[in-house]
Parts: structure tokens; sequence; C-alpha cells
């Protein structure tokens, strides 16, 4: 599944009191759904950053620090790279250094690192990397959310909680939240934006009841996806 995922959760089978009490335990920062709360992502991760300059800067530092050449190796192969004649791992590195440390001179403060040095970056990264097995928060949040961000376009309406999600659906966090309040029914249905993942996950006492997931192209999977999005999708 991929892009933008429409999500939508149904509670039933308890009291309301109680599914209320799961109602408000999604609520955060982030407002009626805030992933935080279910899994919580580590503050030091929260405000990295995930793009070129950081894979610049993580395989400067595994080559200089650690001898491990995999990750410059890979940069040579990346296209403005070779454009540019640069066949040498340690002119690549020292041509990005030099690009680095002028660009933290002078661009914006918005797209600054805040490290004088493309070293003492991927240091950084390498640190976060030990302590967490990331170094930034996007990989982080695939790997334990599902979604690449953190939920947007939040409506509660009664029982129902509707969202969208990026890159992926939030089944491990249902399945999380199922296993602190296994009384409540868990009814977990999203639906993809190129429609290719439609589904729906019935979840109780912290496991699958069932799991639906219609073949592409199909009535069933139109009617599932109708169903969630609140209107027919054009195939």
């Amino acid at each position: 599944m991929s892009y933008i995922v429409i999500n939508k959760i149904t509670l039933s089978g308890a009291s309301q009191e109680r599914i209320e009490e799961v109602f408000n335990f999604f609520k955060g920062v982030n407002g009626d759904m805030d992933f935080n709360k279910i899994i919580t992502m580590p503050e030091e991760l929260v405000h990295t950053r995930k793009g070129s300059r950081e894979d610049e800067a993580w395989a400067c530092f595994l080559a200089k620090e650690l001898g491990n050449n995999e990750e410059i190796d890979e940069l040579l192969t990346w296209d403005w790279v070779m454009e540019a004649g640069i066949t040498v791992r340690e002119k690549l590195v020292e041509y990005l250094e030099k690009v680095h440390e002028e660009d933290e001179k002078t661009c914006p403060e918005e797209l600054k690192t805040g490290f004088a040095t493309l070293y003492d970056y991927g240091k950084y990264q390498y640190e976060l990397h030990k302590k967490y097995g990331y170094r930034n928060h996007v990989d982080w949040a695939l790997d334990n959310w599902g979604s690449s961000w953190n939920a947007s376009d939040i409506e509660k309406e009664e029982n129902t909680l509707k969202f969208t999600t990026y890159t992926s659906s939030i089944g491990n966090l249902m399945l999380a939240t199922s296993a602190k309040f296994p009384d409540v029914n868990i009814v977990y249905e999203f639906c993809s934006q190129d429609l290719e993942g439609v589904g729906r996950l019935t979840i109780k006492e912290g496991k699958m009841v069932s799991v639906l997931f219609p073949n592409a192209g199909t009535k069933k999977q139109l009617d599932l996806a109708t169903e969630i999005l609140g209107y027919r999708p054009e195939i």
C-alpha cells in the first residue's frame, strides 16, 4: 500500500464509557488521534530529517570513521556524481564536506543542519542509530506506526474515527491498542489512494478476529472502498 491512506476505526462490544476511554487514550497534542499515545517516538528522533544531505553525512562518516565504504560507493552511482566525473571515494567525500560547510554558512536557517562539518552530522546520525536503531523519524515511524507521519484530517463521529495516514495503513497500532483494551471490539478499515490496499481488520484481545482483503478491481473491493470513503471512487 502506498501514498495517502484513508483510515476508519469503529469501536463496539463494550459500554459507552469504556469506548470513550479508548477514544480518550487516542487523544494527544496531535488531536483526536495521536500515534505517540499508542507507540511513542523517541524524543531525540522527533526533529530529525531524512534526505540526501543526511545520506551523504551518513556515508561519509561510515567511510572515514569505520572504513565502511558500502554507502559511499552507492553515492558514486548517483547521476549528478557521475555527471560531475567523480569516481574516487576520497574525492567525493572531500567535495561533499566542502558543499556542506558552504551550505551551513549560506543556507536559510530552516535548511541548516546545525553541524559545522559533514563528519559531525554523520556522527550524530550514527549515535542515534546505535541508540534507537534508526537515524531519522521517518524510518522509525514507518517501522513502528506504518505511516511516515502522524494522523491528519481527523474526524470523529459517534463511535467512529476517520483520519489520513501516509505510505501505509496502521494495523500494528490497532493491535497494540487492542492489547491495552482487550474487551473492546475494534473494526479497522483502510483504503489507499490508488485502491491497491483496501481492507477491513476486526481485532479483539490483541488479536485478529477476521481479515478482509478483497481482490483488486473486484466489486467487493469497490464496495468496501465506497463504505470507507463515503463516496464511490473512480477506477
